[in-house]
């Protein structure tokens, strides 16, 4: 199935109607203000409505619950409607608490480095120490700050605007920068909040398409992919994972070249620390097929893979970067290797067991200890991809998976990319 769905003018649209919104927010705050107030007002109280209407009139739907939920919404949006206040200072704080946690996981995140010995860790400690400010100010003092709120927030939303006008620029102009250039770009993403979560409802999308559908098997080329795939001198694939219990619903991420497959996670549980939260970075390399086959098979869930196609100096560079990473890195051993007869339930083990993989831990740097927010499996995939020049370098210091599949969604509907193909790898197991 051949399938291009963003034009150049749907993404100068959205720029567009962006950079409006972010300059009426930066010169017009109080007219955003209360519309937001009346949009969430109004919400609470339809809602609120529609829930009371149900107990009344839906017998079937007569639960105790529906009552509760529409007396509270309403509750709140009165209180909302003669309180304005409230909502405006709530939303303040909301920030502060994002930047509070922010500051645990940046802190955390150099303390780690700093226990590495990677330079890294002195941007990480100034970083965190932003944070630790924004967010005190913001929890404790609201009302003063709302303007700077209002201004970060608008220069976030013209930013994003500049960034879909930059790609409509490469699109008019049939510019694949992708080519010949392998100098990264910085890109102002979506929020974290919200991408962490794309994995999240994707897999909720495909379980039903499964349902439905349950011997379709999904594939989306290009519609110059033939050609692409012609002019080209390898592939690299992208695999994202969905399942409930992959990093808390949050995915995971790993790349596969030339038939190997590399994973970064945390593979050697005796060494998980702060709720799992930490461990020591391992590295997974395993044959493609037959990881693809244990993941869906054995592991429960379903794969998305990007197809990205390179030429002789994007191979090169990927393969120099892979060896690069490899020369950082010490074999280590699965219990499974040691002792093969004994009866195994965790997916490392049986992973060994399955697929004969090779697994190796870093002597020093970055990826010496595996951290969820910042030395995650994303980051060491976008280490490896980025060395082609794919420009998702996040500002903040911390990529997700959803981050990176939003992206890579992106890239695959625009027609002056990389990546010419979508696959969906669904698991084989009855749902």
């Amino acid at each position: 199935m051949n399938v291009k769905t963003i034009s150049p003018f749907s993404i100068l649209s959205k720029s567009i109607i962006l950079f409006i919104l972010g300059l009426i927010m930066l010169f017009s705050s109080d007219f955003i203000g209360r519309i937001t107030t009346d949009m969430i007002l109004t919400f609470l109280l339809v809602i609120g409505a529609l829930s009371m209407l149900t107990y009344i009139f839906n017998k079937e739907k007569r639960h105790i619950s529906t009552l509760v939920e529409g007396i509270l919404c309403i509750s709140l949006g009165l209180f909302i409607k003669y309180n304005p206040v409230f909502l405006t200072v709530s939303i303040i704080r909301i920030i502060g608490l994002y930047a509070l946690l922010n500051f645990v996981g940046r802190i955390t995140a150099a303390i780690i480095l700093y226990k590495n010995n990677v330079k890294e860790c002195i941007r990480g400690f100034i970083f965190s120490l932003i944070s630790l400010g924004f967010g005190v100010v913001l929890l404790f003092y609201p009302l003063d700050y709302i303007s700077i709120v209002d201004k970060i927030c608008s220069i976030y939303v013209i930013l994003i605007s500049l960034t879909l006008f930059s790609d409509f620029l490469r699109e008019i102009l049939d510019i694949n920068t992708f080519k010949s250039n392998l100098k990264r770009r910085f890109r102002i993403t979506l929020p974290i909040v919200y991408a962490a979560f794309i994995p999240q409802h994707l897999l909720d999308k495909i379980n039903n398409f499964i349902k439905v559908n349950p011997n379709n098997k999904v594939l989306v080329e290009s519609s110059d992919y033939d050609n692409l795939i012609d002019n080209s001198f390898s592939t690299i694939d992208i695999f994202i994972h969905l399942a409930p219990d992959c990093a808390n619903g949050f995915g995971h991420v790993d790349i596969s070249f030339d038939g190997i497959t590399y994973s970064y996670g945390t593979y050697d549980s005796s060494s998980n620390r702060l709720f799992t939260l930490v461990s020591d970075g391992v590295l997974l390399e395993a044959d493609t097929k037959k990881y693809i086959n244990f993941i869906n098979s054995k592991c429960n869930r379903s794969l998305i893979g990007f197809t990205l196609a390179l030429n002789k100096i994007q191979h090169n560079a990927i393969k120099d970067k892979i060896s690069s990473i490899k020369n950082n890195c010490i074999h280590w051993e699965c219990n499974s290797k040691k002792d093969p007869f004994k009866e195994y339930t965790d997916e490392t083990n049986l992973m060994f067991l399955d697929t004969n993989c090779k697994f190796y831990k870093f002597k020093s740097g970055y990826f010496k200890t595996y951290f969820t927010l910042t030395a995650n499996c994303v980051r060491l995939a976008d280490t490896i991809v980025g060395s082609i020049g794919l420009d998702l370098i996040a500002i903040n210091g911390i990529i997700t998976p959803g981050t990176y599949y939003n992206y890579l969604d992106n890239l695959f509907k625009r027609k002056n990319t990389i990546v010419v193909k979508k696959q969906l790898y669904m698991k084989q197991s009855s749902i």
